[in-house]
């Protein structure tokens, strides 16, 4: 597909963050993205930041209890 297409940066990692919510798994995320032109080392960074947001806003909220 075209680079029209694609989102960019955080929107990508946004994306990735809603996908991830809606239990979406990895997988196919990777092939959504893939379908739009997005490479494997852009998906696999997007998800990668897109869980470490989701686990820092969840330890924002939800502190260890070992502190």
């Amino acid at each position: 597909m075209e680079n029209e297409t694609k989102i960019e940066g955080q929107d990508l990692v946004d994306y990735a963050v809603g996908r991830i919510q809606a239990g979406v798994l990895h997988d196919e995320i990777k092939k959504q993205l893939h379908a739009v032109g997005w490479s494997d080392d852009e998906i696999d960074s997007a998800y990668a930041i897109a869980l470490a947001e989701m686990r820092k806003k969840f330890l924002a909220k939800n502190p260890p209890l070992w502190k």
